[in-house]
């Protein structure tokens, strides 16, 4: 029992203390202190070496220095917004201006390539339209030569009756077509 009074003493301290904490407004106020601390150290420095001849009006926990620190911070970082929206608006108009411009060197390209193959039907159509009327004017002089080799007595037949009593050949060149005579 006397552990168990013990043991709840024990918890009413633990209760009693308190844990000292920091609000996150605090933090905050100290973090921005902080900074412009920072901020004021490199700023020193950076005048220490780039100005060492010039003196400057400003003191450290002045507020005129912590203002002008802050002026420069928002300067800057207003600049540096500047200079990223103009470089990548540009950035991105120059892209798409390339990307516009390889488009039409490919299209340009296709279409040299359709006008060349377009070229090469041509000729090869022509070159066929050649060759056919030079087959035709052979085909041509043969029938001539045909014609005019062929004997004469042929055209005899032209137009002669088959069933005429005259020895003549038949459709098949069996003899006489008339089926009279054959008794």
């Amino acid at each position: 029992m006397e552990m168990m009074m013990k043991k709840d003493q024990d918890d009413e301290e633990d209760e009693d203390e308190v844990i000292p904490t920091i609000s996150k407004p605090q933090n905050q106020k100290y973090e921005k202190e902080d900074l412009q601390q920072k901020m004021m150290e490199m700023m020193r420095q950076k005048q220490g070496e780039n100005h060492n001849d010039k003196p400057t009006n400003l003191k450290f926990g002045d507020a005129n220095f912590e203002n002008k620190i802050l002026e420069l911070m928002n300067k800057k970082t207003e600049e540096d917004q500047k200079t990223v929206t103009s470089v990548t608006d540009e950035n991105i108009y120059n892209i798409e201006i390339e990307k516009r411009k390889e488009e039409l060197d490919k299209r340009e390209h296709e279409l040299n390539l359709r006008e060349k193959e377009l070229e090469v039907r041509e000729m090869n159509l022509k070159v066929e339209q050649e060759h056919m009327k030079r087959q035709w004017d052979e085909l041509n002089q043969k029938l001539l030569q045909e014609a005019n080799a062929a004997p004469k007595n042929n055209s005899s037949y032209i137009g002669k009756d088959f069933d005429s009593d005259e020895d003549s050949v038949g459709l098949f060149g069996f003899g006489d077509c008339d089926d009279d005579n054959d008794d």
